[in-house]
């Protein structure tokens, strides 16, 4: 395993459907910068593969940042991605509140996020009208 391997405090797996990227996680987020990091690397592989559908499995995540963190992500996040994309993201019941405040900030500027607690929920919603 590579030191930057070590350090790295999450894991992703990015898998292809017929119409979204499947995106499944693992790990810890101990700060803004850990998020950010992780956003950064989705935006070039959401560029790389061409699909504006995503799927979200966080179930595995812990976030541990503050709600000003949250409010902060939530801006960066909806600024690159606003208007192009639909995004749902699952989350284990324990983290879920932190998420549904990233979807009020990322919604506001016009991002289309669905934070879910049932992946096949948020899978139906990912893939209405296809």
């Amino acid at each position: 395993m590579s030191p930057e391997a070590e350090k790295q405090p999450y894991s992703y797996r990015i898998e292809r459907t017929k119409s979204y990227l499947l995106i499944t996680s693992s790990g810890v987020f101990k700060s803004q910068t850990d998020v950010l990091d992780y956003a950064d690397k989705l935006f070039r592989e959401f560029d790389k593969w061409g699909l504006k559908s995503i799927l979200m499995d966080e179930r595995k995540m812990k976030h541990i940042v503050s709600n000003i963190d949250i409010y902060e992500i939530g801006k960066y996040v909806a600024e690159r991605l606003a208007g192009d994309y639909r995004i749902a993201i699952v989350y284990d019941k324990e983290f879920f509140s932190k998420g549904g405040f990233f979807e009020t900030v990322a919604s506001n500027r016009s991002l289309c996020v669905r934070i879910f607690l049932d992946f096949n929920e948020a899978e139906k919603w990912l893939t209405e009208g296809d």
